[in-house]
Formats: C-alpha cells, structure tokens, sequence
C-alpha cells in the first residue's frame, strides 16, 4: 500500500487588468568599472528625475568579475601565475510616469565620463 500523497496548493489566479490607460514607463541601465563614480550618477538622475514629479525606482544589480589568469614567466616556471580580475558594477533605474520636463531633465544631465547608459521603454 502506498503512502498518501498531498495535493499541491492551489494557485490563485492573477485578478485581470481591466482596460485602461497603461502606465508608461522606462527604464535607465548603467554600468561602470568605478563604483563610486556610478553611485554618484544614480544620485544624479534620482535627483533631477524627481524634480520633474515624476515616480523613480533604483536597483542595484549584481556585479559582473571577469577574471583572467596568465602565467608570470615566459619561460620554464608554469606554477607561478598572476590573476586579474575587471568588475562591472550595474545598475538599473525605472521612471513611471514620465512628462516633457523628465525627459529634459535627463538628456540635459552632464555625467561623469566611465558611464555607460542605455536608455529601453
């Protein structure tokens, strides 16, 4: 005789979105080797972006390593080794209900140079 299996709970059904006027959003991905010089850009874009009224949200996101190991000498000694490591630090920035001045705001903005920003609705 088998033993009694249990039921998987139930899933409730997502509640539908009623027709309606979408929310526009989009969203502000950068990427930096400089930690610092990109924290202070997100500064930045949250300030101004919240001085035009509109709704902002940041996300740290994890940091890419890329690491690369080569040998030390060109010659006989393979066992010693030296490694480099490059780090990617991400974020991401997501605008909800942007107007004209958000916009202006953020193409008027002068970031540091080392920021890489993609812009995507």
């Amino acid at each position: 005789m088998g033993a009694a299996r249990a039921r998987p709970p139930r899933r409730r059904p997502r509640p539908r979105r009623r027709g309606g006027p979408r929310r526009q959003r989009f969203r502000i991905r950068l990427n930096a080797y400089d930690h610092r010089i990109l924290d202070q850009s997100v500064r930045r874009i949250l300030d101004s972006v919240r001085r035009s009224g509109a709704t902002v949200t940041a996300v740290p996101l994890p940091t890419k390593k890329n690491k690369w190991t080569v040998i030390r000498s060109p010659f006989i000694d393979k066992d010693s080794r030296e490694q480099f490591e490059m780090r990617t630090h991400r974020r991401v920035i997501f605008v909800s209900d942007p107007n004209q001045e958000t916009m202006d705001a953020l193409l008027s903005l002068d970031l540091p140079a080392g920021v890489d920003i993609e812009m995507k609705s």
